[in-house]
């Protein structure tokens, strides 16, 4: 399957800043492709029940974010104590995992001074995890470097596999912004879907799903009157944000950004077309589309 290229995904993330609009003060960090791991068929994180999703692909080489006993693991050594981010009750930046992935990247970098860092980690946690728990960590690693996650999930034949998602953390805005874009947010609700189309944090278009199983379909219906990049030349990718309340779990999360990915379209690489996800999709860390 063909994906966003590191200079393509950084641009359109750009974009997407600028579509945020001045009052989110958000900015991503320069995405690199990760290095595809020589043992996809890494071993499953025990102890654990993975999301599921129809879309994922193969696991990636990357450091792994997990939970144990109520402690933060950074590849496998605890780092924190989980229940510190559930007793604050809001997004929190923890210090050790924070660390523990800056040092990783030193390390990274000094071993290999000739190429750019992947800032890929990879995060396997249990389909229950809340979105406050998963936001805080994520928000962590990207701060230490780390903007791009895979998630583990179970592929339909049970297998490990991963979904991709971005991190949007808040920053400085960026007054080099070119125009503005389109982003589609979709907020997750506990009595449904919240599709929001905006540009530069002005409401274009609303419109309500009643659940994850329709969001793929309206998203794909959506993207042909509002997306702004179908033209199978275009390297770029239309841009979708994940806004969700802090107590969803991850497992909803995932069926979301998994639906997401049905939306497709053609783009043409090296004289061959192929069919790709129409969106990167990125979590956000508010918790309403609007």
């Amino acid at each position: 399957m063909v994906h966003p290229t590191p200079m393509s995904r950084a641009a359109t993330l750009c974009l997407l800043l600028a579509a945020c609009g001045s009052k989110s003060q958000s900015q991503s960090v320069q995405i690199t492709q990760p290095i595809p791991s020589s043992a996809t068929a890494r071993a499953p994180t025990p102890s654990i029940t993975l999301p599921t999703a129809v879309h994922g692909e193969p696991l990636l080489d990357a450091p792994v974010v997990s939970l144990a006993s109520g402690k933060i693991l950074f590849e496998g050594q605890p780092v924190g104590d989980v229940r510190v981010i559930q007793g604050a009750g809001r997004l929190r930046r923890e210090d050790g995992l924070f660390d523990a992935a800056k040092a990783n990247r030193e390390r990274w970098k000094q071993a290999h001074p000739d190429r750019d860092f992947p800032g890929v980690a990879l995060f396997a946690l249990d389909v229950h995890t809340s979105a406050l728990v998963v936001k805080s960590l994520f928000q962590t690693v990207a701060f230490a470097g780390f903007p791009n996650a895979q998630f583990e999930v179970r592929g339909p034949d049970g297998t490990p596999q991963r979904l991709d998602l971005d991190a949007i953390v808040p920053g400085p805005p960026n007054a080099d912004l070119v125009e503005p874009e389109k982003v589609l947010f979709v907020g997750v609700t506990p009595s449904k879907l919240e599709i929001v189309w905006k540009r530069a944090g002005e409401v274009l278009f609303v419109a309500d799903v009643a659940s994850s199983a329709e969001l793929g379909g309206r998203i794909q219906q959506d993207w042909k009157l509002q997306g702004e990049h179908s033209d199978p030349v275009d390297k770029h990718f239309d841009q979708v944000v994940l806004a969700v309340p802090n107590d969803v779990e991850l497992g909803a999360i995932i069926a979301v950004a998994d639906a997401i990915k049905t939306a497709t379209r053609t783009i043409r690489r090296d004289d061959k077309v192929e069919r790709v996800p129409a969106f990167n999709v990125s979590l956000g860390m508010a918790e309403k589309a609007h």
